[in-house]
């Protein structure tokens, strides 16, 4: 299309235009419209808007949970029938799955891993306080050892062998 020629054909020929083509003269045109434009001119109503429906919805979040407590430290995933460990460890909300959905096996790794975490969290004290015994930094070597995912069980074995034998 040549440059300042619209999009009625060049040649003088009669058109007839559909009725979706024909604009409507009884609309008032629209004036460009942006969010900002609305949040300046009605800023507290979107606001109360806001808070009273993202609240409400949030509580019907709530309201159905899939999480149910079955006894102190244990919570149970309803879709999956999982119970999960929920405890805190030196302020630090520890959440993990006993992999298992039967409550007296759940029971029985909970309170191992309970100590676990709690010895964990105590070897992190000692680090932040700066002060520490050679005792409290293999415990965090060891700690941190367990917790590599990259290194083979038998390659945490190994290095266990080497640091408690020597």
């Amino acid at each position: 299309m040549a440059e300042g020629v619209g999009f009625e054909p060049t040649v003088g020929l009669p058109l007839l235009l559909i009725s979706s083509q024909v604009p409507l003269t009884t609309q008032p045109p629209f004036l460009p419209f942006s969010i900002n434009d609305l949040q300046r001119k009605h800023r507290n109503k979107i606001d109360i808007l806001t808070r009273l429906f993202y609240t409400g919805s949030m509580k019907e979040r709530l309201n159905q949970s899939n999480w149910v407590q079955i006894k102190p430290y244990l919570v149970r995933y309803v879709p999956s029938h999982q119970i999960f460990a929920r405890f805190r460890a030196a302020g630090k909300l520890i959440q993990k799955s006993l992999k298992t959905d039967r409550v007296t096996v759940a029971e029985l790794r909970l309170s191992d891993l309970m100590k676990e975490e709690r010895k964990k969290a105590e070897g992190r004290k000692a680090e932040a306080r700066g002060k520490m015994t050679f005792g409290d930094a293999l415990q965090i070597f060891l700690n941190r050892l367990d917790d590599n995912y990259t290194l083979k069980p038998r390659t945490k074995e190994y290095y266990k062998e080497r640091v408690i034998d020597s």
